[in-house]
């Protein structure tokens, strides 16, 4: 897997301005004790979670210490550390015995740790250093995200075990919302059609009427294609479920909503030499027609959508799946475009299996080179190499991303992209457009991306950009109950759960809203249950 190096000046922007005498001591003895839980994770093989804590301290405790320098693979050059040749482990190799002894050491350290930062804040705060006392009790509640006293002292909002600012118990609260809708719609099944005694007049004046094809209709979707009525079936069954996820959780405003998908027709050929005679047959320019048939496997047209090689129900539901929730964003960039299909087909399938490797584009057309392959193996080397972005604060800027063209973006930059899209439905679908529409309204350089994504969300990109860093680099505190689906500190039960599951499929079966859980209700669920 290809790997993002740490450079030094990443880590020194996120330390603090340390102190001297007892609050020194206390930073040191912290970055001792840390160190040392990293070299038993080392030992036993849990390659990423030593990195994880090492980084932490010299992230938060002490950007020169030795020790973690060197584990990571960095040599003193003058007043400088660099990178050796050396390259760190990439594969975790740990028994799961390992991980849970480690996990039960790792509990008793962060008790401790947050004990003393909070013992350290009380001290500076009655000396008077109130900025540097924050900065404890915020080191607390990493270790220890439930301590309630840490939660009134910092004035924080709390929502199920957790404690944060009013923008993190949101985007948990949206997290836990997706997460919910996923579940359900996963096992909800949808009106399918079969259209046998149906025919497409397009297909047929372009392809003749002897070729033989089939078609499938769901209440807001057509599919027709050579492939498998089975493989139909399946993507008509997703592009419902990937819109009603998209409903539910990403909402509607001006610019974003169903209308943008609600009808969609795909026509999905097994091989290359139908598609080209169909694409030739949709397209007004000769020209662009060859151009993308010898560059791109899938071209849209208004709301019809032609690809070829998707034959598998893999394949097809990642095909169908992407296209749902790019036309329903409305985003347009090559990076936002790209990210937001992976970032919904990741969350649903745990792998996304198509990327732009160019973008030609011919005139009322859109088209991009799709390869049918994995750019990695699955969804956690991903949310690996998303860590890695996170960490190095110079890969990819936010504010470059309305700049990216497909056929130049790296990996890391898909990466980033990806994460940063799928960060946003979980903190605030709003923003993606407002990235998104930053180059349209007259951005033409990362500075003016900045101004004009503030201008629409009201709250600085860079802000949201550190957000993003601090919910991937400290995983123990919001990404921890970000992935808790049904609860918090009292989660349900499997067979409330799954009555909670046949409530929802049930409502949507109406038409009803989709009924999130949550744990102030649990006293009353049994005349929830009862509702219509």
């Amino acid at each position: 897997m290809p790997r993002l190096l740490l450079p030094a000046v990443a880590l020194c922007a996120l330390l603090p301005v340390l102190q001297s005498g007892a609050e020194k001591r206390m930073l040191d003895k912290s970055a001792e004790r840390l160190h040392k839980y990293s070299v038993s994770c080392f030992k036993a093989r849990w390659f990423s979670q030593a990195r994880r804590i090492w980084r932490e301290v010299l992230s938060h405790y002490d950007e020169n210490n030795e020790a973690s320098r060197s584990a990571l693979g960095y040599k003193r050059s003058g007043r400088l550390w660099v990178l050796g040749a050396t390259l760190y482990p990439d594969k975790d190799l740990a028994s799961a015995s390992a991980k849970r002894k480690l996990g039960k050491k790792w509990d008793k350290l962060a008790a401790e740790l947050a004990r003393e930062h909070k013992k350290m804040s009380l001290r500076l705060r009655k000396e008077g250093k109130g900025e540097r006392a924050d900065w404890h009790l915020d080191r607390a509640l990493r270790f220890d995200p439930s301590d309630t006293e840490v939660a009134e002292l910092r004035k924080l909002k709390s929502f199920e075990g957790f404690h944060g600012s009013k923008d993190e118990v949101g985007t948990l609260m949206r997290s836990r919302l997706m997460a919910q809708t996923r579940e359900v719609v996963k096992e909800m099944d949808f009106p399918i059609r079969d259209l046998d005694d149906e025919r497409n007049s397009t297909i047929d004046n372009i392809l003749g009427k002897s070729f033989g094809y089939q078609g499938v209709s769901s209440p807001n979707f057509t599919l027709w294609g050579d492939i498998g009525k089975d493989q139909l079936r399946e993507g008509a069954l997703w592009a419902e479920r990937a819109l009603y996820w998209c409903q539910t959780v990403l909402g509607t405003n001006r610019s974003m909503g169903p209308q943008r998908i609600k009808g969609h027709h795909w026509v999905l050929f097994k091989s290359k030499e139908p598609w080209a005679s169909y694409v030739r047959g949709m397209s007004n320019n000769p020209r662009d027609a060859e151009f993308s048939i010898q560059y791109a496997s899938s071209m849209s047209w208004g709301r019809v959508t032609s690809s070829h090689g998707r034959t598998s129900m893999e394949q097809v539901r990642d095909h169908v799946v992407r296209k749902v929730v790019q036309d329903y964003t409305a985003v347009r960039t090559n990076a936002m475009h790209e990210g937001v299909g992976h970032a919904l087909c990741g969350y649903f399938f745990n792998k996304t299996l198509e990327f732009m490797v160019a973008q030609p584009r011919g005139k009322g057309t859109s088209a991009g080179k799709r390869e049918i392959k994995i750019l990695m193996p699955d969804i956690e080397k991903w949310n690996e190499m998303a860590e890695e972005v996170a960490w190095e604060q110079g890969a990819t800027p936010a504010n470059r991303l309305p700049f990216l063209t497909a056929n130049k973006m790296t990996n890391e930059d898909r990466i980033k992209a990806w994460s940063f899209c799928l960060y946003f439905f979980r903190r605030n679908p709003g923003f993606l457009q407002a990235l998104d529409s930053t180059k349209a309204k007259g951005a033409h350089g990362p500075a003016h991306v900045d101004e004009k994504f503030e201008e629409a969300a009201h709250v600085p990109l860079g802000q949201v950009e550190k957000e993003w860093r601090e919910f991937l680099t400290e995983p123990d505190r919001l990404l921890r109950f970000c992935k808790k689906d049904w609860g918090g500190d009292t989660p349900l039960s499997p067979a409330w759960k799954k009555l909670m599951i046949e409530l929802n499929k049930e409502r949507i079966r109406k038409g009803q809203a989709f009924f999130g859980w949550r744990n102030e209700f649990s006293e009353n669920l049994r005349d929830l249950l009862e509702l219509d």
